[in-house]
């Protein structure tokens, strides 16, 4: 008689043979597709502004830790063609984006269109980060006609080498980006540059790039553009992204600290700001705005000895930025040095006068005991901005020790109805002056003889 029961063990030892040896070559596959994509190849859609049905399902879809992600790759110029790990995988729309599936990792991503020198960079594809930008700059100009050969034997270069168009278009691009970068250290230009200057220093960078690909000084500088084009924008995930990636290609690259320093400060993270502006100072000692940034990291940090010096710093290095001034007068006002504060708001009262000013000018006095110099400062501040509650305030202790009560409580009065919140003022005690200056004003007026009475 047949072994019934080994027949039945020998059949299913195979199947699970067969079996393994099945899932070991999907496996295989699965790994050389991650390989390239991240365990799968990634699905285009060209543009985002006209929604499809295909976006929608990609959209309603919440995600894995492991699962694919939806990205979107953006470029300043429409029907950009978008290349992952070397492969097209296609262009943007009217719109410039270009939205793609992918599994959270690193790419390698490359933007080209005829006609604009191409870019590219390493992404992080993360649950937090699932956008990013290009900037192709400006176009490539037209080549213009090579002139007719001369006898003349061309002139050398300073190097020993021969000189040539090449070399002049290269050195024209270094000027143009020495420039803007010039412009953007000098103190009373930092503000000024505009967008479409970094655009132009990022297009100047992609020319040198395309003559000598391998420098890693202008890859830094290359990221570190980007990094501010995003900062400029708002994005500061991916300035973060670009100011780190700069770092890594040159450590003392001080702009690209300064600039993450930026980022940090821009998303409530001061600890942080302190160590990148720091940073940046390690590299360049002189970066006065490099200063003003660690002057306001301290201030949000509520260091206020530290931020001073870092402000004394920013100034003594030509940065005097009215912001600066502000901060420095308000720290001295704080820490009651009101000689200084006194010296440093007198010069600003005449140059860029305001409420703020005006008021801060008014306190100073009054430390200093000159009362009559405060009045006048507060009445000033008033002047100004007659919403400035603060002013009202003070000039209302001032009219209550001069006894003129009918005046101290209509001031009193008017801070009160002005700052509703107590932000700038103490309301409980303004309450309680105003209601002083009422009940003298009372008693004086019961204590004056009546018309007629002698």
């Amino acid at each position: 008689m047949p072994d019934l029961k080994s027949d039945f063990i020998s059949y299913f030892n195979r199947a699970g043979v067969k079996r393994l040896a099945a899932g070991l070559v999907l496996l295989a596959a699965s790994v050389g597709a991650a390989a390239v994509y991240g365990s799968a190849a990634p699905r285009a859609y060209a543009g985002t502004g006209g929604t499809t049905a295909a976006q929608n399902r990609l959209r309603s879809q919440k995600p894995t830790p492991s699962a694919h992600l939806d990205v979107i790759f953006t470029s300043d110029v429409p029907e950009t063609d978008i290349y992952l790990q070397g492969e097209k995988i296609g262009p943007t729309g009217k719109d410039g984006q270009l939205l793609v599936r992918l599994v959270p990792g690193d790419y390698v991503v490359e933007a080209r269109k005829k006609g604009y020198v191409s870019q590219g960079r390493t992404v992080k594809v993360s649950a937090r980060q699932t956008s990013f930008k290009f900037y192709m700059g400006a176009p490539i100009p037209a080549a213009t006609p090579t002139p007719t050969p001369s006898p003349t034997p061309a002139p050398a270069s300073s190097d020993g080498g021969e000189g040539g168009a090449g070399d002049g278009a290269s050195a024209a691009n270094a000027a143009a980006a020495d420039d803007i970068l010039k412009r953007f250290q000098d103190p009373q230009q930092t503000g000024k540059l505009t967008r479409t200057d970094w655009q132009s220093l990022l297009a100047a960078t992609y020319k040198e790039l395309s003559a000598d690909p391998n420098d890693t000084q202008l890859k830094a500088r290359e990221q570190f553009v980007q990094g501010q084009l995003e900062y400029l924008a708002g994005n500061y995930a991916n300035a973060q992204q670009a100011f780190n990636t700069a770092l890594r290609l040159a450590p003392e690259h001080a702009l690209a600290a300064y600039g993450l320093g930026n980022t940090y400060l821009a998303t409530n993270q001061a600890a942080q700001a302190v160590k990148e502006f720091e940073r940046a100072l390690r590299a360049d000692p002189k970066m006065g705005m490099a200063y003003k940034g660690l002057g306001e990291a301290w201030t949000a940090l509520k260091k206020d000895k530290e931020a001073r010096a870092a402000y004394a710093q920013a100034r003594e290095l030509g940065f005097l930025s009215p912001d600066v001034s502000m901060n420095l007068v308000r720290g001295l006002v704080k820490d009651k040095r009101w000689a200084e504060a006194v010296a440093a708001l007198q010069p600003l009262a005449a140059a860029q006068p305001s409420a703020e000013i005006y008021t801060l000018l008014g306190d100073a006095y009054t430390g200093e005991g000159q009362k009559l110099n405060a009045f006048e400062a507060y009445r000033n501040a008033v002047k100004a901005d007659d919403s400035a509650a603060r002013a009202h305030y003070r000039i209302g202790e001032i009219q209550l020790d001069e006894k003129n009560y009918e005046a101290a409580h209509a001031a009193f009065e008017r801070a009160l109805a002005l700052d509703t919140q107590g932000l700038s003022i103490d309301r409980k005690k303004a309450r309680q002056k105003a209601d002083e200056a009422a009940d003298k004003l009372s008693k004086l007026r019961k204590s004056l003889p009546k018309p007629g009475v002698p």
